[in-house]
């Protein structure tokens, strides 16, 4: 009985363990994001930037990245959405080029099944 217990415990923190590195890496994936945007020249070409999150920004990080965004693409129409399939991080599109920073491209790379 105490055996059972004992792997029921272990069972319930590895998934806490599991949960809080999930919560972690999402977080991650979007602060990378920003800090790519944050890095780069302004690009005065581009006239269209899409962003997909994997969550609702609150109306004050909306406003942070239609910012960031009008600084680094001050001639381009800004359209943001959340699509929560892409299950964690976000995906930046500047015209033809696209910054992938979702957490399934990611893995996808990691174990070579995509081209990401």
């Amino acid at each position: 009985m105490i055996l059972v217990k004992l792997l029921l415990a272990q069972g319930v923190l590895a998934a806490i363990i599991l949960a809080i590195l999930w919560l972690m890496l999402k977080r991650e994936l979007v602060r990378a994001a920003w800090q790519a945007l944050e890095q780069a020249p302004p690009r005065k070409e581009v006239r269209v930037v899409s962003v997909i999150t994997c969550v609702e920004l609150s109306a004050a990080d909306e406003l942070k990245l239609r910012a960031l965004l009008q600084r680094s693409f001050p001639c381009a129409a800004v359209a943001i959405a959340c699509n929560r399939e892409l299950r964690g991080g976000m995906v930046i599109q500047a015209d033809d080029t696209i910054m992938d920073y979702s957490l399934l491209t990611r893995i996808k790379h990691i174990f070579g099944k995509g081209d990401a």
